[in-house]
């Protein structure tokens, strides 16, 4: 499979658009998530809304399997996606000046 993914409309430090697809000889994809940093007391909560279109083999003969195996992927993503944060979260806080979740992830402004 050849993939890509986009990052756009991004909202620091709220949120942000997750777009990609993959195409191979089993089929093509494309999907897109809206990506939400919610703060808390406790930290960052990430909510997410997601879709995706999946055409060719695959989607014929394993259509249902693959939707639920994305979406087990899908959450592990935003689970490492979220141990990472506190990473980094951690290294921050031993700087006298710290960055933003955008900031630290994608190199942005202060």
């Amino acid at each position: 499979f050849t993939a890509h993914v986009v990052l756009s409309e991004l909202d620091p430090p709220r949120s942000l658009m997750l777009s990609g697809g993959a195409s191979g000889a089993l089929g093509e994809s494309s999907g897109e998530a809206q990506v939400t940093l919610i703060a808390e007391e406790s930290g960052t909560r990430i909510a997410y809304a997601y879709g995706i279109d999946l055409t060719g083999r695959a989607a014929a003969v394993g259509g249902r399997m693959i939707e639920g195996a994305s979406r087990i992927l899908i959450g592990e993503f935003f689970k490492r996606l979220g141990r990472h944060a506190e990473q980094l979260n951690g290294k921050a806080a031993k700087n006298t000046r710290r960055k933003g979740l955008f900031a630290r992830w994608f190199g942005g402004g202060a």
